[in-house]
């Protein structure tokens, strides 16, 4: 029988009294948290702030590693707090860049339509195919293309309707409805 610490005891403690006030478990056993050198609440605490700021970092452009036995759990909360904020604005500008996306290739749709198209849909795969964005190649996937338009991801519906692939969507007065 394995003999654990008072800190090793409170942790587990901590850890069990968490998992039944969330909907997402932890792992409980203590052998585990001691092979990521974790023997008290402070390390677990600084441990999952590390995690955080990993992934709130990858929201800003890169993925910044910390180890938690480094810093301070205070240093590490202003990290963590420093990180979401930036994150936090990285996204509003990401989301106000797919607006600007969605706006820009509805323009260039309604211009391609002058220029010849009979409706939004032929004019939308006009401009795919003269992307490069055709049958022939695997960027031909509507995913793959809203990523590289910039749009957000709920205009695959759309772009699935201009590939004649199977979707739910309706086109009304030159415009689709999901």
């Amino acid at each position: 029988m394995t003999n654990y610490t008072n800190d090793q005891i409170m942790l587990k403690n901590y850890l069990v009294h968490n998992n039944v006030n969330s909907q997402f478990k932890t792992v409980t056993d203590l052998t585990h948290w001691a092979e990521y050198g974790i023997y008290n609440v402070t390390d677990y605490e600084k441990y999952q702030l590390t995690c955080v700021i990993k992934e709130a970092s990858a929201e800003c452009g890169g993925k910044v590693r910390v180890d938690f036995n480094e810093h301070t759990l205070k240093e590490l909360k202003d990290m963590c707090d420093y990180y979401c904020a930036e994150a936090h604005k990285a996204n509003i500008a990401q989301e106000k860049a797919k607006k600007q996306n969605a706006t820009k290739l509805v323009k260039r749709i309604k211009k391609t339509c002058k220029l010849g198209a009979n409706n939004y849909k032929t004019a939308l795969r006009w401009i795919l195919d003269a992307d490069g964005y055709t049958k022939e190649t695997q960027e031909w996937e509507a995913g793959f293309i809203c990523y590289c338009l910039g749009l957000d991801y709920k205009y695959e519906k759309v772009i699935y309707h201009v590939l004649d692939l199977k979707c739910d969507l309706k086109w009304s007065n030159g415009r689709a409805y999901i």
